[in-house]
C-alpha cells in the first residue's frame, strides 16, 4: 500500500508562502506592511507577523493585495509546496471530518480554470464523495443546463 503523501491547512500553507515570498524578494515584514498599508490595507509589522505564524486569518481581498506587494500570484500563495515548487504535502481544507486535500499540483486548477476544473460529486451528507478533474470541453459537457424561459419561446 502507497503511503499516503503529508497535508497542509490552508491558513498554514498561506502563513508559510508569505514568509517564504517575503523572504526570497528580501524585504522584512515592516516593509511588507507598508505595502499592504500602500494598497489601502491597515497592515502594521504585527499583522504579517501574526499571518506568518498562522494567528491570523487572510482574507480574500488581501490575498489580493499580498499577490501584488510579494509580486507572486495568489495561486503561488495556496501552493503547499512553498516558492520552490518542491514535491510537498497536499493542500486540505474544511473542517473536522469534512476536511479534504488536493495534490499541491491541482491547486492552480481551482484558481486559474484554463487548465483543468474541479468535477465534484457529493454523497447524501453533502461531503465529497468523488473529485477528478476535466478539460474545459469535458466541464462544458458535464454541465447542467436548466430551461431557459427567455430562449425557449
Amino acid at each position: 500500500m502507497a503511503d499516503r503523501m503529508p497535508t497542509k491547512m490552508v491558513r498554514e500553507t498561506v502563513a508559510d508562502n508569505v514568509r517564504g515570498f517575503r523572504q526570497l524578494r528580501g524585504i522584512d515584514q515592516a516593509t511588507l506592511a507598508r505595502r499592504m498599508e500602500g494598497l489601502g490595507y491597515d497592515w502594521r509589522q504585527v499583522t504579517v507577523s501574526e499571518i506568518e505564524n498562522d494567528q491570523r486569518n487572510v482574507t480574500v481581498a488581501e490575498l489580493l493585495g499580498l499577490a501584488l506587494a510579494l509580486e507572486t500570484s495568489i495561486e503561488q500563495l495556496l501552493d503547499p509546496r512553498g516558492p520552490e515548487r518542491a514535491r510537498g504535502p497536499w493542500l486540505s481544507f474544511g473542517k473536522g471530518r469534512g476536511t479534504y486535500a488536493i495534490p499541491g499540483t491541482h491547486v492552480v486548477n481551482l484558481v486559474c480554470t484554463h487548465a483543468l476544473y474541479p468535477i465534484v460529486q457529493w454523497d447524501d451528507d453533502e461531503k465529497v464523495h468523488n473529485l477528478t478533474w476535466a478539460t474545459e470541453d469535458q466541464q462544458r459537457a458535464s454541465d447542467v443546463h436548466l430551461p431557459n424561459p427567455a430562449l425557449d419561446q
